[in-house]
């Protein structure tokens, strides 16, 4: 069985492209906007956490930047490192290595936009943009990508906030989320390969931050963080991300005052309201203490504006991320003045960190028990 995962390159028209080996076939299908230049760099990010995980080399049909190459070598130490269960180092070739040249015209950036608090608040934040910049939202993560209405709906929900900031906008639909699993970790690559897609058309590629750096380093390993964000880069084109020093909490106030992001913002975790907003999922539930706790209120978003005292004591700290998030929301709600809107809520976070305090406390007597035991071994050795 060899060691190295081939890839074949299919650029079949300026709208589709498969990438082929002998037993996985991806493709990538974009609406709205033709590449007519695409190097073969985004094929290396698509198919990395594939062969990582495989522990197998990648070679590249193709011709692929050096510094694309060296960057995904570095990636898979650092995944390797994260995740050695999984992910392997690895080498990454091709048939020829050179940095691609651009065409001799390119726009400012392409934006990831996928309507949640993240992106909206990152194209805002931009203002205008003007000049041929474009918004590409992904069809085949949140949405399957067998599910064009729902996807069209999301769309139509999301345009009018694109059109306020002069964007132009396109989709990429593609089945790689079903070969790059899990996705908690390999999303972020799938994102890169997505926007370096549009490289040759293109300066940059914008992703909004998920979290802090601080908050990164709560809940690492996440997928798209700020340490291996700065990876996905060649000679001519880089990976951005957007409002890196703020939490999403932070990110609300100014998508409130935006009529027109706040009536587009789409983050539901219930599948069948989407794109709508069902303020029942624990997703929406979560958002709904964000605004009460910044603004004291829930704006008329969701099919179920009201916050109830049962949607509170529904809200459980089992993961760092949880506590992550209701942390923030605590302290916001404190320094607003809005904590009585929420209440119970500080009480369980009181109690998750009083959790924390009790198992460093175990780990400690555990520790000295160990030690009191070498002591004594080691006394009764001198006798």
């Amino acid at each position: 069985m060899t060691n190295i995962i081939e890839l074949q390159i299919n650029k079949s028209t300026p709208n589709r492209i498969e990438l082929n080996t002998d037993s996985i076939s991806i493709y990538l299908e974009t609406t709205g906007f033709d590449i007519e230049h695409v190097s073969d760099d985004f094929a290396v990010w698509m198919f990395l956490p594939i062969a990582m995980k495989c522990g197998k080399n990648l070679h590249i049909r193709g011709t692929i930047d050096p510094v694309v190459a060296r960057n995904a070598e570095k990636l898979s130490y650092i995944w390797a490192m994260w995740v050695p269960g999984l992910y392997s180092t690895i080498k990454v070739t091709a048939d020829h290595c050179m940095p691609t040249a651009p065409v001799q015209e390119r726009a400012s950036e392409v934006i990831l936009f996928s309507g949640g608090i993240d992106s909206t608040h990152a194209m805002i934040k931009r203002g205008k943009a003007g000049n041929g910049n474009l918004a590409v939202t992904v069809h085949g993560m949140d949405y399957k990508a067998r599910d064009d209405a729902r996807f069209e709906s999301l769309m139509a929900k999301g345009l009018p906030l694109i059109q306020d900031l002069a964007y132009e906008s396109a989709s990429v639909k593609t089945n790689a989320a079903e070969y790059v699993a899990p996705l908690s970790y390999s999303h972020g690559f799938l994102l890169a390969s997505i926007l370096f897609l549009f490289s040759g058309h293109f300066k940059k590629g914008v992703i909004a931050s998920d979290c802090t750096w601080e908050q990164d380093m709560l809940i690492s390993p996440w997928g798209s963080n700020h340490v291996t964000n700065e990876y996905f880069a060649s000679e001519i084109f880089k990976l951005e991300t957007a409002e890196a020093s703020l939490s999403r909490i932070q990110k609300i106030s100014a998508i409130s005052a935006h009529p027109v992001a706040l009536n587009t913002v789409s983050f539901c975790k219930n599948y069948k309201s989407r794109p709508d907003n069902c303020g029942q999922c624990t997703k929406c539930i979560r958002t709904k203490t964000m605004f009460i706790a910044e603004l004291g209120s829930c704006p008329p978003i969701f099919h179920v504006t009201e916050l109830t005292k049962e949607q509170v004591a529904s809200i459980t700290l089992e993961k760092k991320s949880d506590f992550m998030f209701f942390f923030d929301v605590v302290l916001s709600a404190r320094a607003n003045g809005n904590l009585e809107k929420l209440a119970g809520l500080e009480i369980k976070v009181e109690r998750y960190i009083a959790k924390q305090k009790a198992l460093l406390a175990e780990k400690k007597l555990s520790m000295s028990k160990k030690l009191a035991r070498r002591l004594l071994s080691i006394a009764g050795l001198k006798r």
